[in-house]
């Protein structure tokens, strides 16, 4: 049975990254470097909201095993605490993040636009 030609296309072992694409990226990119500082620090707080949701599995684990299987109240306290505290940092941490660059991407998109306006 032969292939459709969409089949055949989506078929094939399509190596990506040709130097046209880097090109087209870096002239993309002059228009967000007025807000690189703004995705550098989205991207910092993305970051830190991944490694503080790893932390809160950590203490959660070590909640249960050294606190609720030893009934050990202190433990327990201290390990919820930090439990509690990592999730409402991760909260903010990525409520930040995903505000921070959904912003600078808007304006950078926006220049794009007018840019590509101006053009026609």
């Amino acid at each position: 049975m032969s292939d459709t030609p969409m089949e055949s296309f989506l078929n094939k072992d399509v190596t990506t990254g040709s130097m046209a694409e880097v090109t087209s990226l870096r002239y993309l990119a002059r228009f967000a470097s007025p807000w690189k500082w703004s995705f550098l620090g989205a991207f910092f707080l993305l970051a830190a909201a991944s490694v503080l949701m790893m932390c809160s599995a950590y203490f959660l684990g070590l909640l249960v095993d050294k606190g609720l299987l030893s009934l050990d109240h202190a433990m327990i306290t201290r390990y919820a605490v930090l439990l509690l505290a990592c999730e409402v940092l991760a909260v903010f941490s990525m409520y930040a993040g995903r505000r921070t660059l959904a912003r600078s991407a808007s304006f950078a998109l926006y220049k794009i636009r007018e840019a590509m306006f101006l053009h026609m």
